[in-house]
């Protein structure tokens, strides 16, 4: 083959499946197709002699590759410009102004004096009766100052009169315009029409309906009791009548239609939208319907929707609506964040708030929730907080969480302790220290080992207890209460509540009789105090300290009624009537939740001096005290600090004690 004939075949083999060739050969279709048999195929050579094409480039020949820019990464967006073209502003910026001239800024404090988080200048703009404040979504908003509001806080609320720019809660205290006339400020009566007399501040229609003023003094158009108060005319009608600007005038139907008892026209009292008309004290008045948030206008015969109660009027239908902010509830608006009324449910109703937890709006949506006291270590389950099982705490008998059996309370979480240096006891275990201790520090040591000091329950744990010991030994019991005061009581008039938590109170009852507390004695003197229990039932000490005459304590149930001497005393509870001088009266009780009456007396018309002592002993561990095995006169607070308690190891009664002194102690550990 010629050497130009092969640059042409290998042209048309090239633009083959492209173009087809010159001689005819169609092109391949469906991709590459194997050579043709012997039979079909065709010289596609050209002869010999042809002339060969050479201007321009030769086919099959590639040109020579062109350089690519790199591909280079877009700059990175400046701080708070976020999206495609930096567009859009990042989380914690906002945008300020539009088009070219957008910017995003730093969000704000959402506090009005920075113009709230979304704010663009500075501080939140607010008229003069405005107050600023910030929404939720950062932006800013106001709410009327007291006694303002509608558009701008531009008109006076309920309650409240117009006073030239200002609205005032009475017109008293309108400089120049001192009386009231259709809830507007006034100089004088005159200036009010078809109300020209003054009475409280307030114009009416006719001295008539003003309760103990019917003379009208024209001279101050005011109402007097008589006239004998007045200089110049005067008009005094009798019974029946009614003062009107052309004399006594009979008095009318007291009804709306008649234009009510007092009236000087006979004509009809207007009737407002959205309200009705009534008679009040014999003179035209009118009520609006607050139940569709309507309210007196500050002037005139008027009803508005009342702004300050969170209502706006919708125009178009004349309706009173809560703000968009407001939920509405029946006849009032309500804050849709607050628990207490369905957070922004349908129902106004309280979000239901289980034991041991606290309702709350939840998220976005409002919808009521709530949190369980995770301090006291409760959890959600489903609708009630329970004692958080994961972390091994389970309820005691009185619903509070303590740690489940095989669990100790060890640095705050429930952990399984350590082996028992003692003995065990009903699934306790017990240890004795020899070492004496002052009562905090011997607590102190029984935590060390994950325990507190003895808590003592009944009869057999007590003698247990006891047992252990090789000497008399501190428990758990003390009196957390070192409130010590000087009260002066009498009766229930002036009733002295004494502190809550209990206490040492000092004073002297005198010789008047106020009301006997029982004990088949005769009294001449007591004083009355009251005590306001709210701790968990449990056992209290009420105790007169030995003193030098004949005492009586009583203990009653306590009335609310503080009308007269005795009326706040109920029932009779308990009462010790004590040996006589030098001994002493003594109350031990459980005491429920709720409200007693403690007296103090002497004994046929013994007087002095006393020291009564309210004691609500307790266990470190949190073990409720209801069973006691004081000795004698214990616990007698002896030198009015003894807040600690002891056991005897003879036989097992209790004292209190200093808890400076040293002792040796139990322990105790729940297994």
């Amino acid at each position: 083959m010629s050497r130009g004939a092969g640059r042409t075949t290998l042209a048309c083999v090239l633009l083959a499946g492209l173009f087809g060739c010159a001689t005819g050969v169609p092109p391949a279709q469906g991709g590459d197709s194997g050579p043709p048999d012997d039979a079909t195929r065709t010289d596609t050579t050209l002869p010999t002699d042809s002339p060969i094409q050479t201007d321009g480039p030769v086919l099959g020949d590639a040109p020579a590759p062109e350089d690519k820019p790199p591909v280079v990464d877009a700059p990175p967006c400046p701080a708070g410009y976020t999206g495609a073209g930096c567009a859009d502003c990042a989380d914690g910026y906002h945008a300020c102004g539009s088009g070219a001239a957008k910017t995003c800024e730093t969000d704000r404090a959402n506090q009005p004096a920075n113009g709230c988080r979304a704010g663009c200048a500075g501080a939140c703009p607010a008229s003069a009766h405005e107050t600023a404040t910030c929404t939720t979504e950062g932006a800013c908003a106001t709410t009327c100052a007291p006694g303002y509001g509608g558009v701008g806080c531009a008109t006076c609320d309920t309650g409240y009169r117009p006073c030239g720019a200002d609205c005032v809660a009475a017109c008293s205290a309108c400089n120049g315009k001192t009386v009231e006339c259709d809830g507007a400020c006034v100089a004088s009566c005159t200036a009010c029409t078809a109300k020209p007399v003054a009475c409280d501040g307030v114009c009416i229609a006719s001295c008539a309906g003003c309760t103990g003023r019917p003379a009208t003094c024209a001279a101050t158009s005011a109402c007097l009791a008589a006239c004998a108060g007045c200089t110049g005319t005067c008009l005094d009608c009798p019974a029946g009548f009614h003062a009107c600007p052309g004399g006594c005038q009979a008095d009318a139907a007291d009804t709306p239609e008649a234009g009510c008892k007092n009236t000087c026209t006979g004509t009809a009292c207007a009737v407002p939208d959205d309200g009705a008309a009534v008679c009040t004290a014999g003179a035209c008045d009118f009520t609006c319907n607050t139940d569709g948030g309507f309210r007196k206008a500050a002037s005139g015969v008027a009803c508005v929707c009342d702004t300050a109660g969170g209502f706006v009027e919708d125009t178009t239908v004349h309706v009173c609506v809560c703000r968009a902010e407001l939920k509405a509830c029946a006849a009032t608006c309500e804050d849709p964040t607050d628990p207490a009324h369905g957070c922004r449910g349908a129902a106004c109703d309280a979000c239901p708030t289980p034991a041991h937890g606290a309702a709350t709006c939840n998220g976005a949506a409002g919808a009521c929730d709530f949190d369980c006291d995770a301090a006291g270590h409760y959890v959600k389950s489903g609708s009630a907080c329970v004692c958080d099982a994961a972390g091994h705490w389970e309820a005691n008998a009185g619903g509070a969480c303590v740690c489940a059996s095989g669990y100790a309370l060890i640095g705050g979480s429930c952990q399984v302790p350590p082996p028992c240096p003692g003995t065990m006891f009903n699934g306790h275990c017990y240890w004795y220290v020899a070492s004496a201790a002052a009562w905090a520090a011997a607590e102190t040591a029984c935590a060390v080992q994950q325990g507190h000091l003895a808590s003592i329950t009944d009869t057999a744990e007590n003698t247990f207890v006891k047992g252990l010991a090789a000497g008399d030994a501190w428990f758990g019991l003390h009196d957390p209460a070192t409130v010590k005061q000087s009260v002066r009581a009498d009766d229930c008039r002036t009733t002295v509540w004494l502190d809550s938590n209990g206490g040492t109170f000092t004073g002297s009852n005198d010789q008047w009789n106020d009301v006997s507390p029982g004990c088949g004695a005769y009294d001449s003197s007591d004083e009355i105090f009251g005590l306001r229990v709210t701790a968990a039932p449990q056992l209290w000490v009420l105790s007169l300290s030995n003193s030098n005459y004949d005492t009586i304590l009583g203990l009653f149930t306590r009335v609310d009624n503080a009308s007269g001497y005795t009326t706040c005393i109920g029932p009779n509870l308990a009462c010790d009537d004590d040996g006589g001088a030098g001994t002493r009266s003594k109350i031990v009780r459980q005491l429920d939740p709720g409200d007693y009456a403690l007296v103090v007396d002497g004994y046929d018309g013994a007087y002095g001096n006393f020291s009564l002592d309210v004691r609500r002993f307790v266990f470190t561990d949190g073990t409720v005290h209801t069973w006691q095995s004081w000795r004698g006169d214990e616990p007698n607070n002896s030198g009015g600090n003894e807040y600690c308690g002891e056991i005897y190891k003879s036989d097992g009664t209790w004292n209190d004690l200093r808890c400076t002194n040293s002792l040796p102690y139990v322990c105790e550990r729940p297994y």
